[in-house]
């Protein structure tokens, strides 16, 4: 629950508290939002991982290597 739902339970019930108030005492007591987190850098399961195979194999120049 965010601090604006539990301000609304808290002036439900009698406790006439501001926002900030209650955004303070969440923060004191380790409280958070429960929302979807950001994934965006878990990979695709589709795509593989090639390894490189350069650093197996001897290069002697720059250009050959590419």
């Amino acid at each position: 629950m965010g601090n604006r739902h539990i301000r609304n339970k808290l002036i439900k019930e009698g406790h006439y508290v501001n926002r900030k108030r209650t955004v303070r005492i969440m923060r004191d007591m380790g409280i958070g939002a429960i929302y979807p987190k950001l994934r965006t850098i878990i990979a695709n399961k589709i795509n593989k991982v090639h390894p490189c195979l350069s650093y197996r194999s001897h290069i002697p120049e720059p250009s050959l290597g590419y």
